[in-house]
């Protein structure tokens, strides 16, 4: 399990050094949040965005999402 917080964390972090507001932080852990131990996001796109708004009350759009995948999908360790 130590591995796993690991893993978040290290994407968490290059997230936040990349995110450009509070809002797109906010949409960053809720994906990061999403991929499972294996590295994978099984989730669909529409159902984060179902889950941002209404979980946290945050409004996005799956084109949103979707861009911020493959900006996480970029970081090390590839995913």
């Amino acid at each position: 399990m130590a591995g796993g917080a690991t893993f978040y964390d290290a994407l968490l972090e290059q997230f936040t050094a990349i995110s450009n507001s509070e809002h797109e932080t906010a949409l960053g852990k809720q994906i990061i949040g999403t991929i499972d131990e294996d590295g994978y996001l099984r989730r669909e796109v529409i159902s984060i965005v179902d889950d941002l708004a209404f979980g946290q009350n945050v409004d996005t759009n799956p084109e949103e999402i979707a861009s911020l995948v493959l900006q996480i999908q970029q970081f090390d360790p590839p995913g």
